[in-house]
Parts: structure tokens; sequence; C-alpha cells
């Protein structure tokens, strides 16, 4: 038998879903977690409750009490910290092998690295923040868009930092 629910309640499971991921939380976990809501908000919904009646509160609230019970699955987050790392100097290091030579500065290694961390930050700041709150789709597309340019700003101005203070540099 297939359970159908109101479009409010997907748009609350994928909200939770978006929270509970970027709180880091294992995704088998948030799974089952959104298994087990959906089959109880398949009943209510039939009884005629809405979601509100289901979690008892405010979404916002029910995804912090749900994350608070959740551990944090650091093991599978920290494999992708190489990743993102090896996909920020792979660009970068192809250009300039390319060009003749591999170097880059103090300057520009720490600030790569920083703003790799502030983007990670800012992106589970973003996701926690719209998945919990009820947002129009221009504040959405907004918040998104800062989210994208934040890190583009960012790395206009350490190419234009590292050009006007010398620091030493390591050369392959």
């Amino acid at each position: 038998m297939i359970m159908n629910i109101s479009k409010q309640s997907k748009e609350f499971l994928e909200n939770l879903r978006l929270y509970l991921f970027s709180s880091g939380k294992n995704e088998e976990e948030i799974e089952e977690i959104i298994g087990e809501l959906k089959d109880h908000l398949s009943v209510a919904e039939a009884k005629g409750k809405s979601v509100e009646d289901i979690i008892g509160g405010t979404p916002k609230e029910y995804m912090e009490q749900i994350a608070g019970e959740m551990s944090l699955d650091l093991k599978s987050w920290l494999k992708y910290i190489p990743i993102l790392i090896i996909g920020l100097f792979a660009y970068d290091l192809l250009g300039n092998a390319l060009r003749g030579g591999i170097e880059y500065s103090l300057l520009e290694l720490g600030g790569n690295l920083f703003i790799l961390l502030l983007f990670l930050s800012l992106t589970l700041v973003i996701f926690k923040y719209v998945a919990s709150k009820k947002l129009s789709k221009t504040k959405e597309y907004l918040l998104f868009a800062i989210l994208g340019f934040s890190p583009i700003s960012l790395f206009f101005g350490l190419i234009y930092l590292d050009r006007y203070y010398e620091t030493p540099t390591f050369s392959i």
C-alpha cells in the first residue's frame, strides 16, 4: 500500500533531511528517521491532522530536538576534507603546470585553506537556516547567491593581496 503525504509534509521532510545532513548526522540514520516520520505523517494526515500536530511545536524546534538526539558522524564528514582540498588545488595546479612551474606563496596556501573552511562553514550555516525557516524563494535565492559569490570574491581578493604582500614561496 502506497501512502501519500501532503506537499507541506514532503517539504518538511526535505527540510529535516537537509537540516540533519548539514548538522553532520549519519545519512543512514537520517533516512531511517525520515522513513518513520513519513509513515507517521501519512497515518496522521489520513486522520485529518497536520504536520504541526504530529511534531508538537514549530518545525525548527523539532529539527533541533532530533539533531540533539543524534550523534555527530565525524568519521563520515572527515573523509570529504581531503577530497575538497585536492579539488581546490587540482585546478590551480594544472594551470600552473601547463605554464611551466608550480609556485605558491605562503599567503596563497593559507588563504586557500582559510577560504575553503570559511565556505564549508557558511554552507552549513545557510543550509541549516534555510531548512529551519519558512523563507520566500527570493530570500532563499539571495542566500544561495551570497553563498556562491563569497568564495569567488574572496579568491579575487586573495589574488590581489598576494600581489601586494611579499611572502615566502614554494616552488616545485
